[in-house]
């Protein structure tokens, strides 16, 4: 594959990704645990893919995957103030 069709295999990824992020943070905002499926894996491919292109793909992606890993923090925090509100809930 070339260079640009490799570029452009990625920024699907990373929007297909996005879609899923943006899904999670939908259902967290309706008060339930979002199912995430495969996303380590495909998250771990991405970024294994990322780090076997060329410097200048690399680079290029550099602002979408700032942009990403920043959500998946968001999400996982809130994950995490969503799983404490179960547990104060169960709390007697």
């Amino acid at each position: 594959m070339n260079a640009g069709g490799h570029q452009e295999t990625l920024e699907r990824e990373i929007e297909s990704l996005s879609e899923i992020l943006s899904q999670a943070f939908e259902t967290l905002r309706q008060g339930h645990a979002p199912v995430l499926g495969d996303l380590g894996l495909r998250v771990e491919r991405l970024c294994r893919d990322v780090s076997e292109s060329a410097p200048n793909v690399r680079e290029s992606l550099r602002p979408l995957l700032a942009g990403l890993i920043q959500r998946l923090d968001e999400l996982a925090l809130d994950i995490q103030t969503f799983q404490s509100g179960l547990k104060e809930a169960k709390a007697p």
